[in-house]
């Protein structure tokens, strides 16, 4: 389930430089709980809370610890940023991250320990999807926008999340459907079979010198898929 809410920019008549990305204050956390952003090489630690959240909200853990370790590399670094909730024995317990995804489209998220009761819980989500929502607003201040769109989401069975989402103006606009299916041998014949035209060139994505994805190929291939969606939203008819 996907879900977002525009979001006017804040009204900054004054003349003093905008804070960016302004953190959380210690009076919105649990007594003894700390904010801090995340090192790459917390990537296991923040993992291992992501896998924790996804076993609960939808029976698996899917999200590999390249993809975690990509988001908080310097590429990854060059258009999100990340806050990390430790409670008062050191433990990573929840976490929030934007997305600058483009300009007026801010992906937000906020995923907090399952295990963390549920009063706490909702305190700590509270205060980090206020943090994303201050974030966006100074993304799109800092791109000149008068307006931005903030997308987040939630498995289909994570009643918890939905609640979070909807409790801070989120509007659910789509529904996303995972499916998957085994590869066989087979498979490989239907690949031998396409013609393709001749202008079109197939390669695969160019990797950077740590192994992730080249940054530019990923942009190409993002622009590839938005322009399909939205050809084909043009396409289909309505009703």
């Amino acid at each position: 389930m996907r879900q977002n809410c525009p979001v006017q920019p804040r009204d900054d008549s004054s003349t003093a430089p905008a804070t960016d990305f302004p953190e959380i204050a210690a009076t919105a956390l649990p007594p003894g709980w700390a904010a801090l952003t995340p090192l790459p090489d917390g990537a296991a630690e923040l993992h291992a809370l992501l896998q924790r959240h996804e076993v609960v909200a939808h029976g698996k853990a899917s999200t590999p610890l390249a993809a975690v370790e990509a988001e908080l590399s310097e590429v990854g670094l060059r258009n999100r940023r990340h806050l990390l909730l430790r409670d008062a024995p050191g433990t990573a317990r929840a976490w929030a991250s934007i997305y600058d995804r483009a300009a007026g489209r801010v992906l937000v998220s906020v995923t907090v320990d399952p295990g963390v009761d549920p009063g706490t819980a909702d305190q700590v989500a509270g205060a980090l999807f206020d943090w994303t929502l201050r974030a966006a607003r100074d993304l799109a201040f800092d791109r000149g926008l008068d307006i931005t769109q903030i997308d987040s989401g939630a498995y289909d069975d994570d009643a918890r999340q939905q609640h979070w989402l909807a409790g801070t103006g989120f509007l659910q606009v789509r529904t996303w459907l995972q499916m998957s299916r085994p590869v066989t041998p087979a498979d490989a014949q239907l690949a031998a079979q396409l013609t393709l035209d001749p202008n079109v060139v197939v390669r695969r994505v160019r990797q950077e010198d740590d192994g992730q994805p080249d940054h530019l190929d990923v942009v190409t291939v993002h622009d590839v898929l938005e322009e399909g969606r939205i050809q084909g939203a043009v396409a289909t008819p309505v009703g």
